[in-house]
């Protein structure tokens, strides 16, 4: 009976998806092209109705309509080097005395909802699936952020909290929001230096970065500018209601640019040859969602585990070593009150005897 349910449920998927193939392929191919990217689309995706999708179940989902993205971290991804030309450990780029390697600039979110909005808790910790990070390129990202916010904002009014943050974004001053790509900056010593988007240094924020190149790739230690990031922030806390008109063309957008990483591995089959999905997961095994969901949980306990028994053993090592020592000194220190008393006794005894004895003689 098992066998006979598994084998209508395969048919029932097989339908579905040959059903659905065209317009996905169309989906697909006009995300690809609004992409200034150029990546290679899967030959072939899972592509399932979004009703039906479960949370840490990956499928390619053909239309966002009942979900959100969500913000979740910056990531860093080192570019491969495959030029010969002065290499060093793949740092080809000689700036400031030493060469340096270059890294590209990644936004990840999460996809939340269940396909049927709810506005109370669409973006709630327990709504968005941890499991699979999304990974856009962050100027697409914030660019595709940015206008959705801006267009909501003078539609809906600042009754959001993501509105409240462009209300405090003055137009006419010199902001983040001026360096979603990489602009010259200033000159110092002759050599001109570009702004750009950057990670912080903890990952969790976005900001702005100097950088030696004019494709923002290789960054100086120079401090960011100090900006309010009023605009980035609403970025980062927000969540994009891909329900909305203007929301659909978002979120397609940025599903459709985006690196769709599990376990370190794309899932839509695209060329990695940068291992995106790979420093995804590298980078994302660190962070906790608040209890939500913990990578390495099994790894933690057992760390916890095994530095409390450390410490245990560590202290009862410590008493043990403490009782032994009083323990052999008292023992020490009456063993030497026993064997001066009996010294003592055997002395008085001596001199007793030998008073008798010329006692004894006087009498005679």
């Amino acid at each position: 009976m098992t066998a006979i349910k598994l084998l209508s449920l395969v048919g029932a998927a097989a339908v579905s998806a040959g059903s659905s193939s065209s317009s996905s392929v169309n989906n697909m191919a006009a995300a690809a092209a609004s992409s200034t990217f150029s990546r290679r689309t899967p030959s072939s995706a899972a592509i399932t109705p979004a009703s039906t999708r479960l949370l840490s179940d990956y499928v390619y989902l053909d239309s966002l309509s009942g979900y959100s993205l969500k913000y979740s971290h910056c990531v860093r991804v080192k570019i491969p080097q495959y030029s010969d030309d002065d290499e060093v450990e793949g740092n080809v780029n000689f700036y400031n005395g030493r060469y340096h390697a270059q890294y590209s600039i990644y936004a990840t979110f999460h996809v939340c909802g269940d396909g049927n909005y709810d506005p109370s808790s669409q973006c709630s910790a327990s709504a968005c699936d941890y499991d699979v990070e999304y990974a856009a390129p962050m100027d697409d990202y914030l660019k595709s952020a940015m206008q959705y916010w801006q267009r909501s904002c003078e539609y809906d009014g600042s009754s959001s909290a993501s509105c409240s943050y462009f209300g405090n974004n003055d137009d006419a001053a010199d902001d983040e929001s001026r360096y979603t790509d990489c602009v010259a900056a200033y000159q110092e010593d002759g050599m001109q230096l570009y702004y750009g988007p950057q990670c912080s240094d903890d990952g969790s924020s976005i900001v702005v970065g100097v950088f030696y190149d004019d494709e923002c790739t290789i960054k100086t230690k120079h401090e960011s500018p100090s900006f309010e990031y009023n605009v980035f922030k609403a970025v980062e806390s927000s969540c994009v209601d891909c329900s909305s008109d203007m929301g659909q063309n978002t979120c397609g957008n940025l599903y459709g640019v985006s690196y769709h990483c599990k376990n370190g591995m794309d899932q839509r089959g695209q060329e990695d040859d940068m291992s995106v999905c790979a420093t995804v997961k590298k980078v994302m095994t660190s962070v906790d969602y608040s209890g939500v969901k913990k990578r390495h949980s099994g790894a933690d306990l057992f760390l916890k585990v095994f530095l409390t028994c450390l410490t245990l053993s560590m202290v009862g090592f410590f008493l043990f070593g403490s009782y032994s020592y009083y323990y052999r000194h008292k023992l020490a220190e009456q063993e030497m009150k026993n064997m001066d008393g009996h010294y003592n006794n055997a002395g008085y005894e001596g001199e007793g005897g030998h008073g008798a004895m010329m006692g004894g003689g006087t009498l005679t």
